[in-house]
């Protein structure tokens, strides 16, 4: 028996969809078809707007049907209107079924598409080519109807749909106006006025987290900031259809101070990049002298050996002649890695032993905290008593400007205050609750047991990207670094076991600790740090995260330079028309892999001849040489003759 289509969509109505697919069956069942032969296409649609692109859904899947079930005989719809929302989709439709001769019967308007003997019926046809374009004129109608409403409401100042900003919500009390959240809306102003006094987005970030506002990320923080409509500047924003203005939250000037801040920010040099983690570490294991950072060079280096004038200064003490560098993302990466795990001991074996004077300095804290806070509402209470004299007619407005002026400066002031305390509260409650307080730390086994508090306290620490506050944990606990030339034995991947240059690091901590290291660069892949004993034998590879805070631009651009004059010379000494560069060259002449080229060249040595030269692991090789190669070896080879067939075309 062959099969059915029952194919019923409608627009909201569940239960209508129900109705018209129990109908539906009802006369495939009457023309013969039996349960199991039936399949059933269709689903409530969401709106007559997006009826479209669901249509074109159904389409495919109706077609999918038809070409996996191949005996489909008849398709059964209910309403032809309810088909004809695309035209292309449709037409398409139409013209697969009637090419596999399957009937498509309607029941309103009441109609067959083929006559009895499979022929298109032209009175269908006719009626089905007047319903979509009468349905296509309806959608266009209901689009522009949509589109002058949303825009209405947009002029309106209402809600139409979409995201609303942080800081204002919908009064559906007063049909759907979109007004200023109060509560939201002063976070908004003192996010601009702790911006604007100085605060950083990170700092601001770090300060909302305390307080529990976990949604005011620094992404978050940052599009407050960039957010042009607490200004009510009417605009049509990203994401929007229509212009829009929203409540005043901020002055347009207030925004505008923040945006000249940020362009200030953007255009200097953050102070993080000039915090060196190894400053006054780093000792020359010849002079005794301190190494110093480079940023330009992105390098620690002996003061005595790279200072110029040091040999005039004083003419009678030697320069050094230490000449080993390192770079300072190499060194700072491996010193706040073994930082943080120093820190960790230090919390869990001597915290407790301080905890009243922590205890102290968190109520000392809290007393200039009250005081802040008692001083911001002297201020409130003036501003209002200065709004007052203004509408009393006892000011003027510009006397009035400057009085708010100077207590937008105070007001400032206090809050960045209040941050910093804020900020040195919360790390010594840190160090008071979390950090050692909870255990018996005289007992070893207490804190062993307690591994999983160990692993969180790690992660906290190293969630710390302020360089300043990672500088200061480093310095608390390292004493002092050397660091020497060396060569280690390392197994590279592709090039075996092979001594190799590297940079023996020498770490000596307060507490009388001492931790040896091997970096060894140009590995071939990322920075590989080794933990080793003291005679530089490695013992375990290291997961260290590295910190690239500093860029040698000047450097970069000259390798780029080198590279680019070197690949001239090469192209001007082995012209294009008698030369290949590079196996990948040789893989497009070969028209096959790069990893077929290299084996043919340097496994199997069949076009190893053709090769002239070769620089940096890359090759130079002679067009006809190899060409005349790949014939002989043609003759005997039908590897080498299917690849000869594919070159010739080419030639």
């Amino acid at each position: 028996m062959s099969k059915a289509i029952i194919w019923c969509r409608v627009s909201t109505d569940k239960q209508e969809l129900e109705s018209q697919k129990a109908d539906l069956i009802v006369k495939a069942k009457a023309d013969g078809f039996k349960e199991e032969d039936l399949i059933v296409i269709g689903e409530k649609g969401a709106s007559a707007i997006k009826m479209n692109e669901l249509y074109q859904k159904e389409v495919d899947q109706l077609l999918d049907t038809i070409k996996k079930v191949p005996d489909v005989s008849t398709i059964y719809v209910w309403e032809v209107s309810r088909l004809a929302r695309n035209e292309s989709a449709f037409y398409k439709m139409k013209d697969e079924i009637s090419k596999s001769h399957i009937q498509l019967i309607c029941f309103v308007p009441p109609f067959k598409l083929l006559d009895p003997d499979g022929q298109i019926n032209k009175g269908s046809e006719l009626t089905l080519s007047i319903l979509v374009t009468v349905a296509k004129q309806e959608m266009d109608m209901k689009f522009q109807r949509f589109h002058r409403g949303k825009k209405r409401l947009a002029n309106e100042g209402k809600y139409n749909g979409g995201n609303i900003p942080f800081g204002y919500k919908v009064d559906k009390e007063h049909d759907n106006k979109i007004v200023i959240d109060e509560k939201d809306a002063d976070v908004v102003r003192e996010v601009f006025d702790l911006y604007e006094s100085g605060v950083s987005q990170p700092k601001l970030a770090k300060e909302y987290y305390r307080r529990g506002y976990k949604k005011l990320t620094l992404s978050f923080i940052n599009n407050i900031l960039n957010n042009k409509r607490y200004t009510g500047d009417k605009h049509r924003y990203k994401g929007s259809s229509f212009e829009r203005s929203y409540p005043v939250i901020i002055s347009p000037q207030q925004f505008e101070r923040c945006r000249e801040i940020a362009k200030q920010n953007n255009t200097t040099a953050d102070k993080s990049r000039n915090v060196y983690y190894a400053s006054r570490l780093i000792k020359c294991p010849l002079c005794g002298c301190y190494f110093s950072a480079s940023g330009s060079k992105v390098s620690y280096h002996c003061y005595n050996s790279h200072k110029i004038n040091r040999k005039y200064d004083n003419p009678s003490t030697p320069q050094c002649t230490n000449r080993t560098t390192i770079s300072i993302n190499i060194v700072d990466s491996l010193l706040w890695y073994v930082a943080q795990q120093a820190e960790v001991d230090y919390i869990l074996s001597d915290a407790s032993k301080n905890k009243k004077k922590y205890e102290e300095k968190v109520r000392i804290l809290n007393e200039k905290l009250d005081s802040a806070q008692g001083r911001l509402e002297d201020l409130n209470e003036k501003r209002r008593r200065i709004v007052k004299s203004f509408i009393d007619l006892d000011i003027k407005e510009e006397e009035r400007d400057e009085l708010f002026t100077k207590l937008n400066d105070e007001r400032r002031a206090i809050q960045q205050e209040q941050v910093s305390d804020l900020n040195e509260k919360e790390r010594i409650e840190n160090l008071i609750n979390d950090l050692g307080s909870r255990y018996n730390l005289d007992n070893i086994q207490d804190i062993t047991n307690n591994l999983e508090y160990n692993i969180e306290l790690r992660e906290k620490i190293s969630s710390i990207t302020d360089d300043e506050e990672r500088s200061e944990i480093i310095h608390n606990h390292i004493k002092e670094v050397t660091v020497v030339n060396s060569k280690v034995k390392y197994k590279f991947i592709h090039r075996g076991e092979k001594m190799c240059p590297s940079r023996f690091i020498t770490i000596e901590f307060y507490n009388g600790d001492i931790q040896y290291y091997q970096f060894i660069p140009n590995t071939g892949g990322k920075n590989v740090y080794f933990r080793t004993t003291k005679n530089g034998k490695l013992i375990e590879k290291i997961d260290v995260e590295y910190l690239q805070r500093y860029y040698d631009e000047g450097k970069h651009s000259r390798q780029v330079e080198a590279r680019n004059s070197k690949q001239r010379e090469r192209e001007a000494l082995y012209p294009e028309d008698k030369y290949i560069l590079s196996y990948s060259g040789l893989a497009k002449f070969l028209h096959s892999s790069v990893g077929t080229a290299y084996r043919w060249v340097e496994i199997t040595e069949v076009l190893k001849p053709a090769v002239v030269a070769k620089y940096r692991g890359q090759i130079v090789v002679d067009k006809d040489k190899c060409l005349s190669i790949i014939k002989t070896e043609s003759e005997k080879n039908i590897w080498a003759k299917n690849l000869l067939n594919r070159i010739q075309p080419c030639q």
